[in-house]
């Protein structure tokens, strides 16, 4: 298995190299590129959110926190009041504070441990259906509750599963020793479609696909730029 500083070297070189290409060549803009670059690299840390105390479910975890924290103190802010001359700018009470703060809390520490502890290395959540689940839910957030360009969130979406694939396919390479000419007891066990050895979630996972795929966002966008190619 690669290691954490291999997995973020190698999508940082991969993931900059693909950006650089398609901003290059004029397919995206450099702020596109270097957002893509970072949901890439992202992405290549999703497999091990379930190894306990590990670089990458510190990572993701806070990320996950921080971003649910902004839109708490977003929804919980009020909106700019306008008056008869003129219009004032929205401010922040101490309940906007107090709420952002008690969500990053309670997904930083109650819900990582939750997750540690119900989740093994190398189970589910090191699976392509969850690859993919990890890049439609964001795909279905971007599109219902931000704003902004679709095909933007398609690419995002396409970068992330495509780091979470980088992550899958270092491990099972990591999996063959070269110089012993032999193939490690841990092949196969990275790159794989679900976890055999727990059905009811990979099941409830392929549900959860299937239903997100059903309801995809209109996809004219992303084709219209394939097309560029």
């Amino acid at each position: 298995m690669a290691n954490f500083a291999t997995h973020v070297g190698v999508a940082v070189g991969v993931g900059a190299s693909l950006a650089t290409g398609l901003t290059t060549l004029g397919y995206i803009s450099w702020d596109v590129g270097f957002n893509l670059f970072l949901f890439f690299v992202f992405g290549t840390l999703l497999p091990d959110i379930d190894v306990d105390n590990a670089k990458p479910v510190r990572w993701v975890f806070n990320l996950f926190a921080l971003f649910a924290a902004l839109l708490t103190f977003s929804a919980l802010t009020p909106a700019p009041s306008t008056g008869l001359w003129f219009s004032r700018p929205a401010q922040p009470g101490w309940t906007a504070f107090i709420g952002a703060l008690a969500i990053w809390l309670i997904i930083r520490y109650p819900l990582a441990k939750l997750f540690q502890k119900f989740t093994r290395h190398r189970g589910l959540a090191h699976s392509l259906i969850v690859g993919l689940l990890w890049a439609l839910a964001w795909l279905h957030f971007a599109h219902w509750q931000l704003s902004g360009d679709s095909l933007i969130f398609w690419l995002q979406s396409i970068a992330l599963f495509g780091g979470f694939l980088l992550h899958l396919a270092l491990d099972e390479i990591y999996s063959v020793d070269i110089e012993g000419i032999r193939i490690k007891r841990s092949f196969g066990s990275a790159m794989k479609l679900l976890d055999r050895r727990f059905m009811s979630g990979s099941i409830a996972v392929i549900i959860l696909n299937l239903i997100m795929i059903l309801a995809l966002p209109n996809p004219e966008a992303l084709l219209l730029w394939l097309k560029l190619f």
